[in-house]
């Protein structure tokens, strides 16, 4: 019987080399996601690689099943470590422990029951030397156990693979082609562990730890120079994918070129395809067509998320530019806007309204009040200004409480929201004093009104604590012709003369200002 030709032993040391070589460049980026299981993988396929040189190498068969011992050191904990790295490139997360713990029950077992072969059948059973092809090799009936651990063995080539081609597919061009140099680093072995498992090898020859040259190149190239652990594009991309906002990067044909997990979990249901146009039939992707088809760098849209139901989103697109300034693609940011914009709308409510009657606050009524008499100047039209106040208020404060008060102005606040035209303008202009102003009536018009407001105050019946009370109100206005130039400010200091009218008269009455009676000219 003759050992294996040099070069199997040094191929087979080449691979072990190599694979101590990626476990020293994997120490400067120890703390990104996947290496540290990379690091112990890689040591696991040094032991197997070597110790497979050192078992072809022998030619009696004590020394080969120590040989085996050393092999084995790397063979029992390949599985988990394949699944461990695989599951971390695919999610920077970490496993949880008991997962990690339990994906190495069955290599330790393995692990003690080739350290004790001569005791037990339950993993070799009468193994011998045979010649093969190329060298002495051994060859063995597979016990009980020796199934389990080839069973794990494959089931680990085949989920690898997988979850590796799915993480590919969903990462962006950078990272995916260092992610498919790594599965296609585990599949190699998976192929040729099928081979040696259903006997199409000769017997007593073993190809995956030749397999493992191969895988370990593919890694070398994942590492090397795809930059697999390339701790800054690894930030990158965590950075990315942690924003709480949509980002999706498309090439001048707008195929997806990038999209980050937010975007994606944002989209649900619609399968987003690296290198593939938008999803079709996708409310979000025909808003992003439908920007970019216009030429726009901005829109906003209202868009279904889901159990969410319909929210508000800001979308907008900036150019990517090559160094030379021609444009390779677009960025497209998808914000969802919902919130702000509810609350802007709630910050206006509360700057502009009153909050117990919900008509405008004093601010804002002269706020519009002034833009509506320049309009009316500029038109020539007729311009009205009224002040409202409820007759003896304060005696309903004193002897009901002021949560009658408060019901009485609501109830007020009501009947001017039901009679009033919709250009008119309602608000509280103090206490119990409303004011309305009525752009382009005239003192006839703006009377007719204002009745129909006496009447339907005159008519509310307001409970409290058990009891019904009846309200009346003041009204004292003043109309100026278009021609006019007087301030809205002195319009209000006139009706508040008028409105002081209607009271001394005993109030439920309007006055209307007159310019003889109070010494002034319109």
């Amino acid at each position: 019987m003759h050992p294996a030709p040099i070069l199997f032993v040094v191929v087979l040391y080449f691979s072990a080399g190599l694979s101590l070589y990626l476990m020293g460049v994997s120490l400067r980026s120890f703390h990104v996601p996947g290496v540290k299981e990379f690091y112990f993988l890689s040591l696991a396929i040094a032991f197997y690689t070597s110790g497979y040189a050192l078992e072809i190498s022998q030619t009696r068969l004590d020394d080969v099943l120590w040989a085996i011992r050393f092999e084995y050191l790397g063979i029992a904990f390949t599985p988990p470590l394949i699944l461990l790295t695989t599951a971390r490139l695919a999610r920077p997360e970490p496993v949880p422990s008991w997962i990690r713990a339990g994906l190495f029950v069955i290599p330790l077992i393995t692990l003690a029951l080739v350290f004790t072969l001569e005791h037990h059948s339950l993993y070799y059973i009468d193994p011998r030397l045979v010649e093969t092809p190329f060298f002495v090799g051994l060859t063995f009936q597979r016990g009980t156990w020796y199934w389990v651990h080839l069973a794990y063995q494959l089931l680990s080539g085949v989920f690898a693979p997988l979850i590796l081609l799915a993480s590919a597919l969903r990462a962006s061009p950078r990272r995916r082609t260092p992610l498919l140099y790594m599965g296609l680093g585990v599949f190699i072995p998976f192929v040729a562990g099928m081979a040696y498992a259903l006997e199409l090898t000769p017997k007593g020859f073993d190809p995956v730890p030749f397999s493992l040259v191969f895988a370990v190149i593919f890694f070398a190239l994942a590492v090397l120079r795809g930059g697999l652990f390339d701790i800054l594009s690894q930030a990158r991309d965590l950075a990315l994918d942690a924003v709480q906002e949509g980002i999706l990067v498309l090439d001048n044909e707008q195929r997806v070129v990038y999209v980050n997990q937010f975007l994606r979990k944002l989209i649900g249901k619609y399968a987003w395809q690296v290198g593939a146009p938008l999803p079709a039939a996708c409310p979000f992707c025909d808003a992003v067509r439908s920007l970019l088809s216009e030429g726009k760098p901005h829109a906003e849209a209202l868009l279904p998320t889901g159990e969410n139901g319909i929210h508000e989103f800001s979308i907008q697109v900036y150019p990517i530019l090559n160094s030379v300034g021609k444009e390779e693609g677009k960025t497209v940011l998808i914000r969802d806007i919902t919130e702000t914009r509810r609350l802007i709308r709630t910050l206006n409510q509360q700057a502009t309204t009153d909050a117990l009657t919900g008509v405008y606050n004093r601010r804002y009524l002269i706020e519009l009040g002034e833009i509506e008499l320049e309009k009316a100047r500029h038109m020539s039209l007729p311009f009205t200004v009224v002040l409202m106040d409820l007759d003896r208020f304060k005696h309903i404060n004193d002897r009901m409480g002021h949560a009658a008060g408060d019901k009485a102005l609501q109830a007020v606040a009501q009947c001017f929201k039901a009679g009033m035209r919709a250009s008119d303008i309602v608000g509280r202009y103090g206490g119990d004093e409303f004011s309305v102003i009525l752009s382009g009536a005239t003192e006839g018009q703006a009377r007719l009104v204002l009745e129909r407001l006496q009447n339907c105050i005159a008519q509310l019946q307001i409970q409290e604590q058990g009891e019904i009370f009846h309200i009346t109100a003041s009204f004292g206005g003043v109309t100026c012709n278009g021609r006019s130039h007087v301030s809205l400010d002195q319009l209000l200091r006139r009706a508040d003369r008028a409105l002081y009218r209607a009271k001394q008269r005993g109030g439920n009455t309007i006055e209307w200002f007159s310019a003889e009676i109070d010494g002034e000219n319109m």
